[in-house]
């Protein structure tokens, strides 16, 4: 876990410029291996799951700062019911077997 824990603490802007260059080298070497062998075909699994990685890190992030945004007091209101939302008792259906 070497690997997040320098990922965390880079800030945003370099994960986002990371990640581009990450699904670069990926297509890179995708293309390569479709025309020659790979000399490191665990290369394209190391740099899918760096790329699950960064978009993992990016998706705490962005639910850490709503999380922020949101006042505490602020919860949703309660939504009362609507007509047709199945809050009221259905009948029984007539043509029970």
């Amino acid at each position: 876990m070497k690997i997040m824990e320098e990922l965390k603490g880079k800030p945003t802007a370099d994960l986002k410029v990371l990640l581009d260059n990450t699904r670069e080298e990926l297509f890179k070497i995708r293309f390569a291996s479709t025309t020659e062998p790979v000399d490191h075909p665990n290369k394209i699994t190391e740099a899918r799951r760096k790329i699950a990685r960064i978009h993992t890190i990016l998706r705490q992030r962005d639910i850490e700062a709503k999380k922020q945004a949101q006042p505490a007091a602020a919860k949703p209101a309660a939504v009362p019911d609507a007509p047709g939302s199945g809050a009221a008792p259905r009948p029984a259906n007539k043509r029970e077997k």
